[in-house]
């Protein structure tokens, strides 16, 4: 056999190999969705592929870094957080050595919470 076919056959196996090993990958890929429900209630739920992740840490960070709240998901994978500042929430889900992060913008937040930071 020559050698450029030796060598496409060998690049095709290791495609092959590469893409297998994908689907599995993704299914433990950690996800976090939030929104904000009414006022200053913020809902938001943690999930792979194919589970909900329950009982994972959820914790809360203002735009400086600092901790707004800690919190753990139920058994479906859900939280609520209820905002106490008019500023952007991030929100960042860690489950299994799995990590995940998602924020909601100051303007989706009631005018009536304070500033953060004054």
């Amino acid at each position: 056999m020559c050698r450029p076919l030796k060598r496409a056959r060998s690049c095709a196996t290791i495609c092959v190999l590469v893409f297998s090993l994908a689907a599995p990958l993704y299914a433990h890929h950690l996800h976090i969705d939030v929104y904000v429900e009414a006022g200053a209630t913020i809902r938001g739920e943690a999930y792979y592929h194919d589970s909900k992740a329950a009982g994972a840490k959820v914790e809360v960070f203002a735009p400086d870094g600092k901790k707004l709240g800690e919190l753990k998901t139920d058994e479906n994978g859900e939280f609520v957080f209820e905002a106490k500042f008019k500023c952007d929430h991030k929100f960042t889900v860690t489950d299994s050595g799995h990590q995940a992060s998602a924020s909601v913008p100051a303007e989706d937040l009631p005018d009536n919470l304070p500033d953060y930071g004054k």
